[in-house]
């Protein structure tokens, strides 16, 4: 009775001493099968008291939704645009290129951990008034983007709620990772859970020619399409993913969006990625210089900064 006692007092203290610390200010997600899984949006919190983050009417980061056609920019991908919880704000994607570019142009990104290019294609039909309504768009994309939609697989990943007890949850989310590697029901967490071929699956092709030849010519004219390797393909070139790269480039430079392809920028290193795919803090710093000399080069000599 009395370890019982002791193991209860124990797991209410902890549960207490992680909300104090704020591990439940973590972001949620709406679920459907169309968008797959998007944060919510207009919510705010300051992870673990650390790490500050809050989302606006549109689900975006960095600051709110204000129309603006002559220097609004929206940066849209995945976990690449998305960053991850545990960071800075000064470190996303987002707020660097903002730094990059100076307080002249406003910028805005929006994105999911494992969204594929359709996920991205149906958050811009979604939100119509914001394509309408911005300069530009730059376009993060790697070569696991092109084939099936993503859709909601996990709490761990993208929790529709925060958790009644926090300790559980944190636990799970520690163990998944490992139970993945051990029993195949688990295979599918933490994952896109839908394999992706070296090639431009016919939904895909269909609905981003659809959403491209509907949007606006000055946007599309103003927009960039970066192509982004993962630190394998940085080093040697894959001919799947090379044909891959030409289909996707086809089909954006044929609605007027320029194409940036990272691997022949000589400013993109094996050092600027933290982990098999995703940049560092620095990274993000240098992708956003990148970034800001394509979108400059771009401009009429009346626009550029």
């Amino acid at each position: 009775m009395r370890l019982i006692l002791a193991g209860t007092i124990l797991i209410g203290a902890t549960e207490a001493t992680l909300r104090y610390l704020r591990y439940d200010e973590f972001p949620v997600y709406d679920v459907d099968a169309k968008i797959g899984y998007i944060p919510k949006p207009e919510q705010a919190g300051c992870f673990m008291g650390r790490y500050t983050w809050s989302l606006n009417e549109h689900s975006m980061l960095n600051e709110p939704w204000f129309p603006d056609s002559k220097h609004g920019i929206l940066v849209i991908g995945d976990s690449l645009v998305w960053g991850e919880v545990r960071m800075a704000p000064r470190d996303k994607l987002g707020a660097c290129l903002q730094s990059a570019m100076g307080g002249r142009y406003r910028i805005w990104s929006v994105g999911a951990g494992s969204w594929a290019n359709l996920n991205e294609v149906e958050y811009l039909k979604r939100n119509e008034d914001v394509v309408r309504n911005i300069h530009g768009l730059v376009w993060i994309a790697n070569a696991g983007d092109f084939g099936n939609r993503s859709h909601w697989d996990s709490d761990y990943t993208h929790p529709r709620r925060r958790p009644w007890f926090l300790l559980g949850y944190l636990a799970g989310k520690i163990a998944v990772p490992w139970l993945k590697h051990l029993l195949p029901d688990f295979a599918r967490m933490q994952s896109r859970g839908d394999d992706t071929n070296a090639e431009v699956s016919m939904e895909t092709a269909r609905e981003l020619r659809e959403l491209l030849q509907g949007a606006p010519r000055d946007l599309c004219q103003h927009s960039l399409f970066v192509w982004y390797p993962d630190a394998a393909e940085l080093k040697a070139r894959d001919p799947a993913t090379s044909h891959l790269l030409g289909e996707v480039k086809d089909l954006v430079e044929a609605a007027g969006f320029r194409f940036l392809d990272l691997r022949g920028e000589a400013r993109w290193q094996s050092n600027c990625y933290r982990d098999p795919i995703h940049p560092s803090a620095e990274g993000d710093r240098v992708l956003a210089s990148i970034l800001h000399d394509r979108l400059a080069a771009g401009e009429t000599p009346a626009m550029a900064p």
